[in-house]
């Protein structure tokens, strides 16, 4: 090999070198971003986990408090708590997979349904709407509305006999320029009332949510109404908080 050839030969082994130098600082530099970007998302998912817990164990405290004001130290405040905490675990368990399977209104109602043995194939119960995916920051207000709704139904209201109905229907509604609300119904047909049940059935836990938590919490406008034919519950829901994160629907 002449002197010539072998100046050639050593600079390409050195462009090699260097290359591979090179890619090797990338790539070091590539997997120290990652592992930061890493580092930075547990940080968000521990502030979330440490959130999350301050604000349901403040729920279930209120939970308590409020069945206890109205039940006292009694066997039924022992099964309404024991019931509500379990709608409760049920919602923390779809806000674990919210990331990978967005929570949509239909399921909220049909789990809750399903949970007291009302199937929603049932004759009685007709549900319609559109899919309409909530905030994490919604569900679990919604989900514990829509579970008080369903418990008085199946107690004293449309699911309590075979000769009544429950209709449930949602549909998003368009309030101003871009923003959207969910707008949603709860009749129970046949169901009658004589007026002085009205504070014994229906003035509950479920009606405090209904008429102050979801006004106060998520600026939705409500109504509940109490007729000798039935129930009638509306709620009129912003499907965009106040800064701005949507609810796709």
């Amino acid at each position: 090999m002449t002197h010539h050839a072998q100046d050639g030969e050593n600079d390409r082994m050195l462009r090699r070198v260097n290359d591979a130098l090179l890619a090797s600082s990338v790539r070091q530099q590539e997997l120290t971003d990652e592992a930061r970007q890493a580092e930075a998302r547990l940080e968000v998912m521990v502030a979330e986990l440490q959130h999350r817990t301050r604000n349901l164990i403040a729920v279930v405290s209120a939970i308590a408090n409020r069945t206890m004001a109205r039940t006292g130290p009694t066997e039924a405040f022992r099964t309404q708590f024991n019931d509500r905490l379990a709608a409760l675990s049920r919602v923390q368990g779809l806000l674990s997979r919210a990331d990978f399977e967005p929570i949509t209104i239909g399921e909220l109602i049909r789990m809750e349904l399903d949970a007291l043995g009302a199937d929603a194939s049932d004759k009685r119960i007709t549900l319609d709407g559109p899919s309409v995916v909530l905030r994490a920051t919604v569900v679990q207000t919604m989900a514990l509305v829509i579970h008080e709704l369903a418990t008085n139904a199946r107690k004293h209201g449309a699911l309590a006999a075979d000769n009544r109905v429950l209709k449930v229907t949602w549909a998003v509604r368009q309030v101003s320029g871009a923003a959207s609300n969910l707008a949603l119904e709860w009749v129970e047909e046949g169901v009658g009332c004589p007026p002085n049940q009205e504070s014994a059935t229906r003035k509950g836990y479920g009606r405090e949510l209904i008429e102050r938590a979801l006004p106060y919490a998520l600026s939705a406008t409500t109504s509940f109404e109490l007729s000798n034919d039935g129930v009638r519950c509306t709620i009129d829901l912003p499907l965009v908080d106040h800064n701005g994160s949507e609810d796709r629907g």
